[in-house]
């Protein structure tokens, strides 16, 4: 996703879709509109404050938590921006008579690298990436904060290697098509294409290029392409089943969300997934619950209170299991507590077996069917499972793929 578009997001970050509206009462829009009207003059703090506070209050909403997570967003790229600002600056190391010590230029160096990155950026990044996190976990529609985890801890970097003639065309193209000049876009990527034939992202918006000027054929041929060229890039997937959906090539289009949500299991895949299916008349179930308590698998987690008694089940059944786990929770030593290889798994059966809560009735149910594993890891994916869910699908992909076959009804 480029960097502008997700600069644009701030402007339509408060813009709110009529479901939510529907459901959101009067009081909370109005907080909204204010948290806007903050965020669009720059008062980031005050716009946080505001939601934050909403966020306890309507946790469930997901539209909330992405305007949270966009605020923060902000505030870390305006950290960011201050410490590019101090690392341009010229430090040198004098002594007393104003004469440059020896060994100054070295000092200066680690100075001033120091200052690229301070702790008020690092702290910055670290509450945005937190705030993604619970918001994923407290809501089933918080698609932008899933999509900011994924970019900023999973995505692998692309085109690292291009020339710089190919990335001037690049730009040149991003600048058009800023301005929605699609044709001179095109020119220009084509062009950064025929100096670097393996430019993934040049081909990937050249196709974006193509379905903006409504050559929707022509947009799904790059769009493929660029999931041959990278078939571990979401985005690519992404991109491929919005393009196949508008022509109304369903089942293919339901193909290309299948492989982008095993990739990762982005919200914003599970709702493109139920838009394909209500097309399709059928409906699309995935089940989810909220968790009340990180998967986390480290110390700080699982030290912390739980409240509510099942899942105190559940985070007690971490804690048991730990010694046998590697630190993404995948069980690497014997044991008498389970045969799986899995710690979510294992504590959420704990859970589910020990208790009589309606909402895991569905659980039950999948573990009748054999299908206990999919359910945890892929229905109820958070990124803090991110570990154990990549090892479940490398050795149960196929199995994966009937599962979600199955939540289409």
């Amino acid at each position: 996703m480029r960097n502008f578009l997700l600069k644009a997001l701030f402007v339509t970050a408060f813009i709110l879709p009529l479901f939510a509206i529907a459901q959101l009462p009067e009081k909370a829009l109005k907080k909204i509109d204010e948290a806007k009207e903050k965020f669009n003059n720059d008062e980031y703090d005050k716009s946080e404050k505001i939601l934050t506070k909403l966020t306890k209050e309507y946790a469930w909403s997901g539209h909330i938590w992405d305007d949270l997570a966009k605020t923060h967003w902000a505030i870390w790229e305006q950290k960011k921006q201050s410490d590019q600002l101090l690392g341009s600056l010229n430090i040198s190391i004098q002594d007393k008579n104003g004469k440059e010590k020896p060994g100054g230029d070295s000092l200066s160096k680690a100075l001033s690298d120091l200052l690229k990155e301070s702790a008020a950026t690092k702290l910055a990044f670290k509450t945005f990436m937190n705030t993604c996190r619970e918001g994923t976990l407290k809501s089933a529609a918080a698609a932008n904060c899933s999509i900011y985890l994924r970019m900023n801890l999973i995505d692998e970097k692309a085109d690292t290697d291009i020339s710089d003639s190919a990335k001037r065309e690049f730009n040149k193209a991003e600048t058009q098509f800023g301005k929605k000049e699609y044709a001179k876009a095109i020119e220009y990527y084509l062009k950064a294409l025929a100096i670097e034939p393996k430019y993934f992202k040049a081909r990937l918006y050249l196709g974006d290029s193509y379905y903006a000027s409504a050559q929707y054929a022509t947009a799904n041929k790059y769009y493929k392409e660029a999931t041959e060229f990278k078939p571990k890039s979401c985005e690519a997937w992404k991109f491929l089943t919005d393009g196949l959906y508008y022509v109304g090539n369903y089942d293919e289009a339901m193909k290309a969300a299948t492989e982008g949500v095993l990739l990762y299991p982005d919200i914003n895949m599970f709702q493109k997934i139920e838009k394909i299916q209500k097309r399709k008349g059928k409906k699309f179930d995935r089940q989810w619950i909220e968790r009340k308590m990180y998967p986390k698998m480290d110390k700080e987690n699982l030290e912390q209170k739980v409240s509510d008694k099942d899942w105190k089940v559940y985070a007690d059944a971490l804690k048991e299991i730990k010694p046998y786990c590697n630190d993404l929770g995948i069980v690497t030593k014997s044991n008498s507590l389970t045969k799986g290889i899995y710690a979510d798994v294992y504590a959420f059966e704990k859970m589910v077996n020990q208790s009589q809560t309606p909402e895991f009735d569905f659980a039950k149910q999948m573990m009748l069917k054999g299908n206990f594993d999919c359910y945890v890891l892929f229905s109820l994916y958070h990124y803090d499972l991110n570990g154990q869910y990549q090892n479940f699908k490398a050795l149960n992909k196929d199995k994966l793929k009937e599962y979600i076959t199955f939540l289409c009804n």
